[in-house]
């Protein structure tokens, strides 16, 4: 019962940290091959999540529970790391961790030698169980950047361009998430203000449309929102689909869209979010253009609302077999808006 027991807890610890057993899943593997999104990540500086003990000074006794800190981890001083990596050895990967692997806290830029690859926790890329988990990273790197800010303006805040909306003055940054069983809020942060939303963004953490997922949901859209006029054609998108599902079960399709469902589907029903950012390392930088002491958001691709996403981003009505879906009641199959660069790199039909 012991060895059992021991046997969980450790397949446990592997299945959440990036350990030798975990990076080593999928390897081969077209799409989820680990090795090739660590290296690929690094390679492009996104950002990672450390985890670590906060213990008494001289004492090494924990005073508390484990802290998850953003890092990046450098391209250039981890040859060791790379070679693994590029390699695809478990040994060498686990050697390199044991020698040290060196990054930098998002948050300070103070140094951080990782020493075992226990150290990292899994994101959605590695297959983490939690949705939000890459979007927390970059929030609470954000929240810190943001206090860093403002010891001596936090009465008033300090002034971020939003877009259309112009500048506002922002204290805090919440992360939004759904919450059980009730429909998710289109935006991932808000912008605060002595505790009043004053702003919204959508964040999606990918660095290209194929990782990117869905813009949005398609059935509050079928069903009739006030403000799609246009939802016609997703009631003949989702008759297109049973159809051809009903002769060929096994290949993703596509078809365009509408600007009015697509900036729905991308700024929310209402469109009331004022940004869609798509970052693995969101970040905020000064940008005299808009006037003196105001910050602008930057990292990846950002669209501001009303622009409707172009070239890969558009967004497209796809569909996709899955075996836990029954979507708008086509039996097996998963119905939403993504971006075209999402069903070009699934070979989707366009029907």
């Amino acid at each position: 019962m012991i060895q059992l027991l021991r046997k969980f807890i450790r397949e446990t610890l592997d299945e959440a940290k990036m350990s030798r057993r975990e990076i080593d899943k999928f390897s081969g593997h077209p799409v989820k091959d680990r090795w090739d999104i660590f290296l690929r990540r690094i390679q492009s500086g996104d950002t990672f999540l450390y985890e670590r003990e906060v213990k008494r000074s001289g004492s090494g006794v924990p005073t508390g529970p484990k802290v998850q800190i953003p890092i990046i981890i450098s391209a250039q001083n981890n040859s060791a790391l790379i070679g693994a990596l590029t390699q695809k050895s478990p040994d060498d990967y686990v050697a390199a961790f044991s020698a040290g692997v060196e990054a930098f806290d998002v948050n300070t830029g103070a140094r951080v030698v990782l020493n075992s690859p226990y150290d990292l926790v899994k994101d959605a890329d590695f297959g983490s169980m939690d949705p939000f988990a890459a979007e927390k990273i970059q929030v609470d790197s954000l929240k810190g950047y943001l206090q860093s800010l403002l010891p001596r303006k936090k009465k008033s805040g300090i002034k971020i361009f939003v877009g259309q909306r112009g500048i506002v003055r922002v204290d805090d940054i919440k992360h939004v998430m759904g919450t059980g069983g009730g429909r998710a809020p289109k935006e991932d942060i808000s912008l605060l203000l002595k505790g009043k939303p004053v702003a919204h963004v959508s964040l999606k953490s990918a660095s290209n449309p194929a990782q990117m997922r869905q813009w949005g949901g398609i059935s509050d859209l079928y069903h009739g929102s006030p403000s799609v006029a246009q939802n016609k054609e997703i009631q003949d998108f989702v008759a297109a689909v049973s159809a051809h599902y009903s002769s060929v079960r096994s290949e993703e399709v596509y078809r365009s869209v509408s600007p009015g469902v697509g900036r729905s589907a991308v700024y929310g029903d209402s469109l009331h979010v004022d940004l869609v950012a798509i970052s693995r390392n969101l970040s905020l930088v000064l940008n005299p253009t808009y006037g003196p002491g105001v910050y602008e958001f930057s990292g990846g691709t950002i669209f501001y609302n009303p622009a409707l996403p172009d070239q890969e981003w558009e967004p497209v009505l796809f569909a996709t077999p899955s075996s836990i879906r029954n979507d708008l009641g086509i039996p097996n199959a998963r119905l939403g808006v993504f971006p075209l660069g999402f069903a070009n790199s699934k070979g989707a039909t366009l029907i």
